[in-house]
C-alpha cells in the first residue's frame, strides 16, 4: 500500500514547512520533487518511459554533493553550511537495478525510488512508515483541471490526502522577489505582472480542487495548535505542541529547531521598502495590463535588488 500526502503550492508559500510538520505523522519527507510524476499520472507518459528514473538519479547525485539545503528564508540560508544528504555510493548498485526494472505502475516505481533515498540518507534519522510519502507539487494544479486532479492521484495511489498552501499576497510577492534578488542567473528577471497573474490563477484554481487549505500563518507558533488539530483529525494520532517542541524539523533538507522553524522569517518590508511596496500595491490594484505592471515596478525592483546585494 502506498499512501500520499500531496502539498500543492505556487512559489514561496511554506509547503516545505508543512511537510516538516506532517513528517511527524510517519510520512517520508525528503527534498525530492520535480520528478515528472504529474506527466505519468495524467497519462502523458507510460510507466515504461525512463524520464522519471533519470530525474530521480539526477536528484540523488545532487544530494550526494555538499551544497546548501534549507527551506527557510533567503536571508537565513547565507548562514547554512554546505552538506551532503545521502551517500550515493551506498545505493548506486540498487539504482542500476531499479533502472533495469520494469514496473507495473507508477506508484510502485515512485515508492521504490523514494524509499531508496531514505535508505541512503545520513543527515537525519528516518522514522517514516513504509509506503507513506509527502509529494510537494510545484508545477501547479491549475494546469490539470479540477476533478481530473483527484482522479489522477487516486487512480494510482491507495490513499491520497490533498493540502493547498495559501499566503498573503504582499508577503508572497516580496518573498518571491527576494529569491530573484539572490539568484546569480535570475537576478534581474522578476516581473510583477507575471507574478501577480500566476498568484491569482493559483488561488482561483484551488477553490475548485479537493483538499484542505493551509495558510502560512497557520504554521506560525501562535496558530499552530489549531493546525495540529486539523492534521490530527485528517491524518490520525493526535499531536500537541508538547509532543513537538523538543524535536528537530527537516525543512527541505535543513534540520532546525521547533521555535526556529515555526517563527516567521520573512516579514513585509524585509526586502522591499515602503515606497516600493506602495508602488507595487498601486500597480496591482489599478494597472490592468500585465506588461504595464511589470514595466512600472521594474525600476523599483532593480533599486531594491542593488540595495540588498550591497548590504548583504
Amino acid at each position: 500500500m502506498v499512501s500520499l500526502v500531496v502539498i500543492n503550492s505556487w512559489g514561496p508559500m511554506g509547503s516545505s514547512l508543512l511537510a516538516a510538520l506532517i513528517e511527524k505523522w510517519g510520512y517520508l519527507n525528503i527534498p525530492v520533487r520535480k520528478s515528472g510524476l504529474t506527466d505519468y499520472l495524467l497519462g502523458h507518459r507510460p510507466v515504461t518511459d525512463p524520464a522519471i528514473k533519470k530525474k530521480f538519479r539526477a536528484q540523488f547525485e545532487a544530494a550526494s554533493v555538499p551544497s546548501i539545503h534549507s527551506g527557510t528564508s533567503v536571508g537565513d540560508r547565507s548562514s547554512v553550511l554546505k552538506k551532503s544528504l545521502i551517500d550515493f555510493s551506498q545505493i548506486e548498485n540498487e539504482i542500476i537495478q531499479l533502472e533495469n526494472t520494469q514496473f507495473d505502475n507508477i506508484s510502485e516505481l515512485y515508492n521504490a525510488y523514494r524509499s531508496l533515498y531514505a535508505e541512503a540518507a545520513f543527515y537525519k534519522q528516518i522514522k517514516a512508515e513504509p509506503g507513506r510519502h509527502i509529494e510537494l507539487v510545484v508545477d501547479g494544479f491549475s494546469a490539470f483541471g479540477d476533478k481530473s486532479v483527484e482522479d489522477a492521484y487516486t487512480a494510482q495511489f491507495d490513499d491520497v490526502t490533498f493540502f493547498h498552501m495559501t499566503r498573503n499576497f504582499d508577503e508572497w510577492v516580496e518573498s518571491l522577489a527576494s529569491q530573484y534578488m539572490v539568484s546569480p542567473v535570475r537576478k534581474t528577471g522578476f516581473r510583477l505582472g507575471q507574478a501577480a497573474e500566476e498568484y491569482d490563477r493559483y488561488m482561483e484554481s484551488i477553490d475548485q480542487l479537493p483538499g484542505l487549505k493551509v495558510d502560512l500563518e497557520d504554521l506560525m507558533i501562535p496558530s499552530l495548535p489549531s493546525t495540529l488539530s486539523l492534521l490530527s483529525n485528517t491524518l490520525g494520532e493526535r499531536k500537541t505542541l508538547c509532543d513537538l517542541e523538543q524535536q528537530e524539523f527537516d525543512v527541505w533538507g535543513g534540520l532546525t529547531t521547533f521555535e526556529f522553524a515555526f517563527s516567521k522569517r520573512d516579514k513585509i518590508g524585509k526586502y522591499l521598502s515602503y515606497p516600493s511596496r506602495v508602488v507595487l500595491r498601486t500597480l496591482c490594484n489599478h494597472a490592468q495590463s500585465k506588461f504595464g505592471r511589470s514595466l512600472g515596478f521594474h525600476p523599483f525592483y532593480l533599486f531594491e535588488m542593488a540595495k540588498y546585494r550591497i548590504l548583504a
